[in-house]
């Protein structure tokens, strides 16, 4: 009986020390899938969630990324994915910090695809 209490309170200290906090550490484990990625179903809702308010018809940025026809061009000349990627010589994009990884690699599956308006 004397034993009880720390056994359940070093049980306890063991389970609860297994939980992360960080959420990548969560979703680490949970596969990108980058095999079905579409224009219509995928690219553009990342355009719009990210980049679109910002880059639209007229907002004094130089690039707008409204029809598809915008963002092939920029797609074509690489600022997309240099902007994206964060690398030398493109201005960072999004200026709120850099896309998670998996969004990163469903833009990168869709240009290696050919950037197909689909």
């Amino acid at each position: 009986m004397k034993y009880t209490a720390p056994f359940i309170f070093a049980i306890t200290i063991a389970l609860t020390s297994c939980v992360s906090d960080n959420q990548e550490d969560f979703y680490e484990s949970v596969e990108c899938d980058t095999s079905d990625v579409t224009f219509n179903g995928t690219i553009d809702a990342i355009l719009d969630r990210n980049c679109k308010s910002c880059h639209f018809t007229g907002n004094g940025t130089g690039v707008t990324l409204v029809s598809y026809s915008d963002i092939k061009t920029h797609v074509d000349n690489g600022s997309l994915m240099g902007a994206i990627k964060h690398q030398p010589g493109y201005s960072p994009m999004p200026q709120g910090g850099k896309l998670d990884d998996c969004t990163i690699a469903k833009l990168d599956a869709w240009i290696s695809d050919g950037a197909p308006n689909n």
